[in-house]
């Protein structure tokens, strides 16, 4: 076919040259008759008409030029390009391949071509293949799937396919462009993080699991502590085996409290913390919470002040152990990052309306370290 439409084109310049020698014929036969003013006007027109002539090759030449610097950067974008291109017929068979895709499959590009796309997967994958791609050419729709490929050397690789359809003869589809680009690493990336989250999460419940069971079987002799304690102190007693006897039963329940965060770590971490609701006196939780904390203040030389408003409800209801580990905490850090002056406990009513401020002066209470520094050495 190439050959038939250099032939034609061929008679095509002969058959003009004629036609021009024929009109020059003419043209020279119509100038020898003419006055001799009229040919030097038309010598004159013809030597302009050869300067645009001129300058028009000139422009086609640099036009040239740069469609030929504009083809070779797209002849090094399509062969160099990290993606593999192909062009498939109906029947699947490569027609068009670049470097890269000659490259990824380690043969060479003359063999690629007139090989059917399915043959250069494992057979596992070959039916797959052979669906997405008739759904492409029969609904004209893009199409993307995961296939595996193997090389000449018989080595695997996983390949992402994007195939469009080509519509040249209306709305028919005579066959596909294919992209193809070598996503193993990324594949094995996705896979090994999987397989890390995996290992993690059971390290995580493992480790709930021992933190769970450590702080259960820790309760059972802190409770006989605690139980022998009780017992203890209802007994006729001296003072100080009696002083003795309540600060280790303050212990064991402190001990008792730092099991019980144990347990709502690992409850935390497996998504089953569940917070009680049942009523309990907020000053009291307060108070208990500031003379637990007076200590650190005291050691500090720093001023432990509760500031409750006297139209604060003492009722309330909600988790009394979790308000008071978080007092505790919030309590523990400004202690620990005052380092002169006073820290304050302040609670309020949550309101939309404004509330009248309470008077510290009548309000706020100050812990007197000073006065119960025997009860601490």
């Amino acid at each position: 076919m190439t050959k038939k439409k250099t032939q034609s084109a061929v008679d095509s310049g002969q058959g003009l040259r004629e036609r021009a020698e024929e009109r020059l014929t003419k043209t020279r036969a119509d100038v020898a008759a003419m006055p001799p003013g009229d040919v030097q006007a038309l010598v004159h027109e013809l030597q302009v008409h050869q300067v645009e002539l001129e300058m028009q090759n000139d422009e086609l030449r640099r036009t040239q030029a740069e469609l030929g610097q504009v083809r070779d950067r797209y002849l090094d974008l399509y062969e160099f390009v990290p993606v593999g291109y192909l062009t498939i017929d109906r029947d699947l068979a490569i027609r068009e391949a670049n470097l890269t895709a000659s490259t990824m499959f380690g043969v060479q590009r003359s063999a690629l071509l007139g090989m059917a796309l399915p043959d250069l997967m494992f057979a596992d994958d070959r039916d797959v293949c052979r669906f997405h791609l008739a759904h492409v050419l029969s609904s004209s729709e893009r199409r993307t799937f995961d296939v595996n490929f193997f090389r000449h050397s018989q080595s695997r690789f996983l390949g992402r396919v994007e195939a469009s359809p080509m519509e040249e003869d209306g709305s028919v589809a005579t066959g596909c462009r294919v992209t193809i680009t070598d996503v193993t690493d990324r594949a094995n990336a996705e896979q090994q993080l999987h397989e890390a989250r995996q290992a993690a999460d059971a390290a995580s419940l493992a480790k709930s699991r021992f933190l769970a069971n450590m702080s259960h079987k820790l309760r059972t002799p802190m409770n006989s502590i605690l139980g022998m304690t009780d017992l203890a102190l209802h007994e006729a007693l001296p003072a100080a085996a009696r002083e003795y006897l309540e600060t280790a039963r303050q212990s064991s329940g402190v001990l008792l409290e730092l099991l019980d965060e144990v347990l709502d770590v690992s409850r935390i971490e497996a998504g089953q913390l569940e917070l009680d609701s049942a009523p309990f006196s907020l000053r009291s939780i307060v108070d208990q919470t500031i003379k637990t904390m007076g200590v650190r203040a005291y050691q500090k030389n720093v001023e432990l002040v509760c500031d409750l408003p006297d139209d604060l409800p003492d009722q309330v209801v909600g988790d009394a152990l979790r308000l008071r580990q978080v007092l505790i905490n919030l309590i523990g850090n400004a202690i620990k990052f005052t380092h002169r002056g006073e820290v304050v406990v302040r609670a309020s009513i949550r309101s939309p309306r404004p509330t009248r401020r309470p008077n510290p002066s009548t309000a706020a209470r100050a812990w007197d370290w000073q006065s119960q520094k025997a009860c601490w050495n």
